[in-house]
């Protein structure tokens, strides 16, 4: 079994796994973060202004869907080939 840690100092608010492979978090930081689940590795990462409390990964449109406080929405663009594909920075 897999532990991850968003970071030091923030706990983990939100989870998703759109694959076997990837896995999404968000922090109480405000950071929305992309894992490759092999590596335990962060592929990419999205610092929000405001916390965000939903997210939904759209297979289709290959993009993340976030929802903050202000209920704003936002998206970002994501292939779960390249977070598969990269050994994370």
């Amino acid at each position: 079994m897999s532990k991850f840690k968003h970071s030091e100092t923030a706990d983990i608010t939100l989870v998703d796994m759109p694959s076997q492979d990837v896995l999404i978090t968000v922090g109480t930081d405000k950071v929305l973060k992309v894992w490759n689940r092999k590596t335990e590795k962060i592929t990419h990462s999205y610092i929000s202004e405001k916390h965000i409390i939903q997210i939904q990964y759209c297979k289709r449109n290959e993009m993340i869907a976030f929802m903050d406080v202000e209920c704003s929405i936002g998206v970002i663009p994501l292939q779960l080939e390249s977070v598969c594909n990269e050994l994370g920075n």
